[in-house]
Order: C-alpha cells, then structure tokens, then sequence
C-alpha cells in the first residue's frame, strides 16, 4: 500500500480519536466544546482506534519487507539454447613452410638448407629482414642474412660494422689461406647471372668470418665457421659459390656460380 494512503488513514485515524475525545464536552476559557451523543461518539472512538492501529500495521509490514514497492527478485538469465555443434574439419591447412615464415628473405636462401633458417630476432638497424641459420651438411656453424631497402643503406651496414668509411680501404685479399683471413681483406666478385658486389674475410674471436654482399638484392651474408683448422679454402669457395651459399635471386630455380675471388 502507498505511504501516502497510509499516512491518510493514520491522520483520519487519529481525528476521529480526538473527536471522539472531545466529543465529551470541552471548555477552555471562553472556548467550549458541546457533548456529543454517546453513539456517534462510540463510533468515532471505534473507527478512530481502527484506522490508526491498521496504518501503524501497515507501516510495521512494510518496514519489514523493505519498501513501499514489490519485491522483485532477479530475473533469471535463460540459458542458451544448445546450437548443434558443427563438425570440424576433417583435414587441417599444411603448416607454413619454413620459407613462408621467413618472408622474402627466405625466397634467397637456397633451397638446401633453408629448412634450418629462423627468423633474426634483433635486426640492426635500417634492416627489412633477415634469418640466422644453423649449421647443416651444407652450409658452416652458421649464417645470417640481412635485407636492407636499396644498395647504399646496405653499404653503409656494412662499413659501420666494419669501422671504415669504405670497403676499398681494406686490403685486397683472396680470403684462401689462414694468413689472409687474419690479416683480413677483401674481393670484388660478379656472379655469371649478373649478381655482384663483395666478399670479405677476417678472424673474429679466433673464428674465420666471411661476409659478402650482393648489390642486386641488398643482402648482406655472413657466415662463421668454428675454428681456424678448418679448411679456409673449401669455407670460401663454398661462400662464393651462389647456388650453395646464396644470395640466390629464387630459390625455386637457383643456378648462379660466382666468379673467383680477387677479381
């Protein structure tokens, strides 16, 4: 019941109780109340007791049940209705091959041992791609691979490792024996295909590097072997020769030999 009808009973309630009070005979100076009859008297005593006992009733109810409004619980959240389940495929896409995963890069790794080759996680800067390979039957401990967007950007890679302003300043060297990868050096090289640019020896850490580029493609590789007893001159034959080594323009169909260093 709204408070407001309440609040109206209770207040009738409680005039009738006075008038039924007053309604003996009242006189207060020169106001005076004259008696009522007994009957209607009773009857305003009665209703008046009623109406005021309900609304305080009333009131105590309502005081219970928390509120004025009805209680509403929470309506319940249907459950979903079970959809027929759809069936899975019953075969699975072929998982990215590891050239896939190594982008355009991967496509000049030759096919040999691309399959060892990861994505380079800290590329050096101005950098597009690059992989790092693992030693496998056909390739040194390992090798890197690093594009970079245009020929100079490559170049310039390649001296600020180097510490020099330009390759030309290293002495000329045909990177076949153990004296000329310590004394380091480099050669020009020019592929039959046309691929070209420079290889470059040295002992890093008592370990042979050979680092070469390939101007067309803007890559630059580097391999390392394990030690100085190995065979320096198989390690650089087997950087100069493209089809093994790479840069290859496509690995899908590689054939490029490289000219002989020190040219």
């Amino acid at each position: 019941m709204p408070t407001a009808l309440k609040i109206l009973l209770f207040a009738i309630g409680a005039l009738l109780l006075v008038l039924a009070f007053i309604g003996g005979g009242v006189s207060i100076r020169e106001f005076s109340v004259p008696r009522m009859q007994r009957i209607p008297r009773l009857f305003a005593a009665g209703a008046g007791t009623v109406l005021v006992l309900t609304s305080v009733v009333l009131f105590a109810v309502t005081e219970e049940e928390g509120g004025d409004g009805p209680v509403t619980g929470s309506t319940p959240t249907p459950s979903p209705t079970a959809s027929t389940p759809t069936q899975a495929p019953t075969s699975s896409p072929p998982p990215s091959s590891p050239t896939n995963s190594l982008g355009e890069i991967g496509q000049h790794i030759p096919q040999n041992f691309v399959d060892d080759c990861r994505p380079m996680s800290d590329l050096p800067r101005g950098a597009v791609e690059g992989a790092e390979c693992d030693r496998s039957p056909d390739a040194p401990e390992y090798v890197d691979y690093i594009s970079f967007p245009d020929s100079p950007s490559m170049n310039s890679y390649v001296t600020d490792l180097l510490g020099v302003t330009d390759v030309s300043e290293l002495p000329k060297s045909n990177c076949k024996t153990r004296e000329d990868f310590e004394n380091g050096g480099y050669s020009n090289y020019e592929t039959e295909n046309g691929q070209h640019g420079f290889i470059i020896c040295a002992v890093v850490d008592n370990k042979p590097i050979v680092l070469w580029t390939e101007e067309f493609l803007s890559i630059v590789a580097m391999a390392e072997e394990e030690h100085l007893d190995v065979d320096l001159e198989a390690f650089i034959n087997w950087a100069m020769d493209m089809e093994k080594s790479g840069p290859v323009l496509d690995n899908s169909s590689s054939a490029a030999t490289a000219a002989a260093p020190g040219s």
